[in-house]
């Protein structure tokens, strides 16, 4: 069996625009709110592989989960925009067999194919 173990936030690098436009304004009153809204989004969230599950947790008063049993993950789908390929991360969307119906989205993670190998190879090799 592939031992799988893997957490990440989203990227700084993700944030760049957000933090560009609130230094540039930081001489008014609103850019302090872009750098703050990317803190804090950033920190509201979290996404976790391990041998058993893959989850994706946001909120930090009101937390919200979403989980897919890694031994029902169907598939795993990598999407990239221009600024997230210079940048060197993407979206993951994780998908459970279809009688579950289950979606997971990993944003603005680094790595993300590497990540993605990893669980097609699981998913091939739990097939077997």
């Amino acid at each position: 069996m592939t031992d799988i173990s893997y957490e990440a936030k989203p990227v700084w690098r993700a944030y760049w625009p957000v933090i560009l436009i609130g230094i540039a304004t930081l001489i008014l009153s609103i850019g302090p709110f872009f750098i703050l809204w990317a803190i804090f989004d950033r920190r509201r969230k979290l996404y976790t592989v391990n041998e058993q599950k893959a989850e994706a947790c946001q909120g930090i008063f009101r937390k919200t989960s979403q989980s897919i049993e890694l031994e029902n993950l169907h598939s795993v789908e990598l999407t990239r925009t221009l600024k997230q390929k210079l940048l060197g991360i993407g979206n993951l969307t994780l998908t459970a067999t279809e009688s579950i119906g289950t979606e997971i989205i990993f944003e603005n993670i680094p790595k993300p194919a590497a990540l993605k190998k990893q669980l097609e190879q699981f998913i091939s090799n739990s097939g077997v």
